[in-house]
């Protein structure tokens, strides 16, 4: 074999473990790649609104059992709809104030945190920010009642039984010279109506008005 041969034979064999190195390098990138996203596997809600919006989070994080698609908003195309009856608490439950104001706090700490405790007929609202976050909110500040005893009527289009699930939290302004809910009643523009549905042992705000 001359020499000549001999380097090109040389060449072409480098050439051919070069090769069979990049593709074990890509499957092992697959796997890996592969791997993380059957450990942190996603779920995707899309909405179509007067502009598209797509929420993707962690499968584990937010489960259907909790968070399924709001009804009547099932194929993407109605926002906000109503809460889905799966799972929801209506006759046990009780809303204290403790547990609507630290929910009510979570919309202002972070988008996650937000959709953690909001129901997914709020999401489209949180992903825009559009939602009505006023920030740390004191207790005793908080009119909690059934929205069946409320007289309001936001959930009325979605039937009886949501309505009957839904609690209705009133959060009255801070303003100078009132103290725990009479501030209610001396500026009712001012006061933020938060809806708060229980499903799966979690409270979740369902809708905000104000």
């Amino acid at each position: 074999m001359s020499r000549r041969l001999r380097v090109l034979v040389s060449i072409l064999l480098v050439f051919l473990v070069l090769i069979a190195a990049q593709s074990a390098l890509v499957q092992a990138s697959h796997g890996a790649a592969l791997g993380r996203s059957t450990r942190h596997s996603m779920r995707v809600l899309t909405w179509i609104t007067p502009q598209r919006v797509a929420v993707a989070v962690p499968a584990t994080s937010f489960p259907v059992s909790i968070y399924p698609y709001s009804d009547r908003a099932a194929n993407g195309v109605t926002q906000p709809g109503c809460p889905a009856p799966a799972g929801l608490s209506s006759s046990k439950a009780t809303l204290t104030r403790d547990a609507a104001a630290r929910q009510i706090d979570a919309l202002s700490v972070s988008k996650y945190s937000a959709l953690s405790a909001t129901d997914t007929t709020m999401w489209p609202n949180v992903i825009l920010h559009q939602v009505g976050a006023i920030g740390t909110v004191s207790p005793s500040r908080l009119i909690v009642q059934r929205e069946a005893v409320s007289g309001m009527s936001v959930t009325k289009k979605c039937g009886s039984f949501i309505t009957s699930a839904t609690w209705v939290v009133e959060a009255c302004p801070s303003l100078k010279g009132t103290a725990g809910t009479s501030s209610c009643a001396k500026d009712p523009a001012l006061v933020g109506d938060y809806y708060f549905v229980k499903r799966g042992g979690h409270w979740l705000i369902s809708f905000v008005y104000g």
